[in-house]
């Protein structure tokens, strides 16, 4: 994600990001600034190289300098555990 861009910009490149894979069939997913989450079980359907490529260019052309994937899968309420960490 370049620098200095707002935190509105931000939020479009998320949407577009997320808007991407509902399109290509993901219902269950979280983009991030700092990647990718899906459920556990869709994870190695993401992985397959063609979707993984497409999403790959998408992405990169969105604006995204690197797309991670959450190897543990999306998990309601796993940010909380950022927060916590940042108040120790």
């Amino acid at each position: 994600m370049p620098h200095g861009i707002t935190a509105e910009e931000k939020l479009h490149v998320l949407d577009r990001a997320e808007q991407f894979l509902i399109e290509h069939g993901f219902f269950e997913e979280h983009v991030r600034m700092h990647g990718i989450e899906v459920l556990p079980e869709i994870i190695p359907r993401l992985a397959v190289n063609e979707i993984r490529e497409t999403v790959n260019e998408k992405y990169r052309e969105i604006g995204f300098l690197f797309i991670t994937l959450d190897m543990k899968g999306y998990k309601s309420g796993s940010m909380n555990a950022t927060l916590k960490n940042r108040r120790t």
